[in-house]
Order: structure tokens, then C-alpha cells, then sequence
């Protein structure tokens, strides 16, 4: 086993097929994750879904070469072949020109255009649920360098993690931070500043940010952009400080 995975055994020296184990598991390491390192310094971000899975990762790269490496010592042009079918595996699966264009965040893309031509940098923006990464990542390309806020603000810690339940077991404190980032955004308002909400859909928990914010705001209609789930409040005179009135809402009715 020693020899197998590339180590020196007891003696101190090493079997003949140990320098080519070692090659395999290094190559298996190193092209994975330091080729998306660079690819993500030198061109582009490359954002990783499961951070536990990339943790995995090495491990289940190890155990491959692992098994690479018995089969190139039983049958070298089996193991070959395999590695191979590994290679070309791969490339295809990084080759964007295959299979159906992804197109799951076109809307978020398209609320980023909105936003880079409309909003002032000085405009807050409110996201809730899984909006602010792929958002975030597109106005920082347009050079739109807004004021982002997350509600709950836990998730901009977190961007990609989400737990209602979770949340859902402290209300009161949900309630605290909802009517602060919405007498936050009034006073922005009241200076003269467009707010814009993000808003993740009819997500119960939202409603938290959306009864205060909506008691001194209201929707503007020529701003908003209804079928992106993105929009433009603006501060209303006429219920600024009061409560109860029906408002267009952000997948919410007040009371």
C-alpha cells in the first residue's frame, strides 16, 4: 500500500512504479483545483456551488489514481485508455458550446443591465433569497459600484446559503433587522435617492423587510420591471409615516 500510494515504504527506498503513482496523484490534484485558481485570477470567477463537495474533492482525486494506478500496472494500455476517457470527459464537460445553453440566470443577468443604467451609485440595493452573487458579480463588470444590503442580512455573509427554517426560529429578531434596513432606506429616500429591492419571489419570510418598508414607500411603476422581480420604490408623501395602506407590492399586500 505504501508503494501503491506513492510513499516511501519502510526501507527508505521506493518501488519502480512509485515515481509514476506520485506523477498521477499530483496531476489528479493539481490540474482540478489549481487550474481553477488560475483560471479564476486570470480570467474570470469561477464560482463553486458546494463548498463541502470541493472539499471532498481531493480525497475522491486520490482514490481515482489510486485505482488508475493498479489498473496501469495490470493492463498499461487499459489504464491508458481510461485515462484517457477521463481527459476527454473533462473537456467535454468544460466545453460550454455542448449541450443546452444555460440560461437559469438570464433574468438575474438582465436585472444587472437594468440596474447599471438606472440606479445611481448612491441607490441602495436590496436583495433577498440567491439574487446578489449573480447580480453583484455583473454590475461589478459594468463598473457599477452600487450600496448592496441582503435580507436577512445574515445571507450577505453567506451568499448561496439560505435557511428559512432556521431563520424562522428567531422572529423577533427578524423583525428587529427588517424594521432597521427599512428606516435605513426611508432616510435614503428621503435624501433624494431611488431604493431598489431585489426581490426572490413570494418568500413568506421577505415580509418581514416588506411591511415596514412599504409604510413610508411605495412602487414606482415606470421604474420597475415586474417580470425581472426587480423594483424601484420611491418615498410617498402621501403615506410617508402611515401605516395600513394598500401599496403595489413586491410579491407582498400590506395589511
Amino acid at each position: 500500500m505504501p508503494a501503491r500510494l506513492g510513499l516511501p515504504n519502510r526501507r527508505g527506498d521506493r518501488a519502480p512504479g512509485d515515481t509514476r503513482c506520485s506523477t498521477v496523484l499530483f496531476s489528479f490534484l493539481l490540474v482540478p483545483l489549481g487550474g481553477a485558481w488560475l483560471y479564476s485570477w486570470l480570467s474570470q470567477p469561477i464560482y463553486y456551488v458546494g463548498r463541502y463537495d470541493t472539499m471532498v474533492l481531493p480525497v475522491f482525486l486520490i482514490l481515482c489514481a489510486i485505482g488508475l494506478e493498479t489498473i496501469m500496472q495490470w493492463r498499461p494500455w487499459l489504464g491508458g485508455l481510461f485515462a484517457a476517457m477521463v481527459v476527454v470527459l473533462a473537456g467535454v464537460s468544460s466545453w460550454p458550446a455542448l449541450g443546452p445553453p444555460l440560461d437559469s440566470d438570464v433574468e438575474d443577468v438582465t436585472a444587472a443591465e437594468l440596474l447599471a443604467q438606472q440606479a445611481s451609485p448612491a441607490d441602495p440595493i436590496v436583495f433577498t433569497g440567491y439574487r446578489r452573487p449573480v447580480v453583484a458579480y455583473y454590475l461589478d463588470r459594468a463598473g457599477h459600484h452600487a450600496t448592496l444590503r441582503s435580507f436577512p442580512p445574515e445571507v450577505g455573509d453567506h451568499p448561496g446559503w439560505y435557511s428559512e427554517v432556521q431563520m424562522r426560529r428567531e422572529p423577533a429578531r427578524l423583525a428587529h433587522e427588517g424594521e432597521t434596513l427599512a428606516e435605513t432606506l426611508a432616510v435614503a429616500a428621503r435624501q433624494g435617492h431611488a431604493v431598489w429591492v431585489l426581490s426572490s419571489g413570494p418568500v413568506e419570510i421577505d415580509n418581514y423587510l416588506y411591511r415596514p418598508l412599504l409604510r413610508n414607500l411605495t412602487v414606482d411603476q415606470s421604474r420597475s420591471v415586474k417580470d425581472w422581480r426587480v423594483y424601484c420604490l420611491k418615498l410617498n408623501p402621501a403615506i410617508a409615516g402611515i401605516g395600513g395602506q394598500s401599496s403595489p407590492s413586491l410579491g407582498y399586500e400590506t395589511e
